[in-house]
């Protein structure tokens, strides 16, 4: 749980969707990315990761990384929960 000021409990998220069409699983270092400024403190890879294949994870971890410096942030920890803060 976030309070605003720090994690309480830890939070989290599952990161990807489902494409139909062909149906296909989906995930980006931009979804990790704003599931942590909402204020996730863990995010759930493994369904992208057994639909996409261990290959994913450089590439998810290059896209947070990209947010990251965009923002202004040093780390992940110092991006959870900044869209609440004022």
């Amino acid at each position: 749980m976030y309070n605003g000021n720090h994690v309480m409990w830890p939070i989290g998220s599952v990161v990807g969707h489902l494409l139909h069409n062909p149906p296909v699983w989906s995930c980006s270092g931009e979804e990790a990315y704003l599931k942590i400024r909402a204020g996730a403190t863990l995010v759930q890879l493994y369904t992208a990761f057994a639909y996409e294949s261990p290959s994913m994870l450089p590439r998810v971890k290059a896209e947070l990384a990209a947010c990251l410096e965009r923002d202004g942030f040093k780390s992940v920890q110092d991006a959870v929960g900044a869209d609440h803060h004022s």
